[in-house]
């Protein structure tokens, strides 16, 4: 079986600085992949450079073994902002969007898809509601509808829940989960939260802080919804934590503040 999305020989840079070099990853189909390291090491950018928004320094990527080029229509991106059109309504969003990727379909068979990607996420009931009406939380449900529309193969995310509340973020973690395990989506998922990365992802790949290198690939062997009081999480847990040597990383993947 091909590789959902592979990366060989990568090289990331800013200006004259490196960020990511002669970095090789494979992602699988159907795995959900947590990319976790703290911020600035590169993971939003391997998302970019996967979606065709960056060209890399070096190296190349495949999607579903095309370059990106030519596989855009493979993908779809949740970016951390929902990114809607706030005076149309929830189902409105959705359908510019399968209008902006050049899906055909008439207008009823629009309308069907659309509201059938909203039941998905369990949101039928807010598709008449203006987008600027909805909470922050409904605003990114939507937004993950307008990218389960268009029927990817890849699903990008981008530190998707990272701007909600504490409990808007739990909820859209398990129905995140919910989606991945009914649809068989690959899903690379991008986070600087250990517990939200073990929680969420059945393999979680570690980065370092720069200069980047890849710390660990770590499978979750744990049954979801995944019980966080659990040993297996604990450890886990431990096992990530500790691959970081800065107390300022560390800080920052596990919340902690001083």
């Amino acid at each position: 079986m091909t590789d959902a999305v592979t990366f060989t020989d990568l090289r990331v840079q800013y200006g004259a600085s490196t960020v990511i070099d002669d970095l090789d990853l494979s992602i699988r189909q159907g795995d959900f992949t947590c990319f976790l390291g703290p911020s600035g090491c590169g993971k939003s950018t391997m998302l970019r450079i996967v979606g065709e928004l960056l060209e890399p320094a070096g190296g190349e990527v495949t999607v579903l073994g095309e370059p990106t080029s030519t596989a855009w229509s493979q993908l779809a991106y949740v970016f951390q902002a929902p990114r809607l059109v706030p005076w149309r309504s929830a189902i409105g969003n959705i359908e510019l969007g399968l209008q902006l990727r050049g899906i055909r379909l008439n207008r009823k068979q629009r309308r069907l898809r659309a509201m059938e990607s909203m039941e998905t996420i369990g949101i039928a009931h807010l598709a008449d509601r203006p987008a600027h009406q909805l909470s922050g939380g409904e605003q990114q449900r939507v937004a993950i509808a307008r990218a389960l529309a268009v029927r990817p193969k890849v699903l990008l995310m981008d530190e998707p829940f990272s701007a909600l509340d504490v409990q808007t973020r739990r909820q859209l973690r398990q129905e995140i989960v919910s989606v991945w395990k009914n649809t068989g989506l690959t899903i690379i998922f991008v986070t600087h939260d250990v517990d939200e990365a073990i929680i969420v992802g059945n393999r979680v790949v570690v980065f370092s802080p720069k200069p980047t290198v890849l710390l660990a690939d770590k499978s979750v062997d744990l049954p979801k919804p995944i019980d966080v009081s659990s040993a297996g999480f604990t450890r886990l847990h431990e096992e990530i934590v500790h691959l970081f040597g800065s107390t300022e990383a560390i800080d920052e993947l596990t919340g902690r503040t001083t």
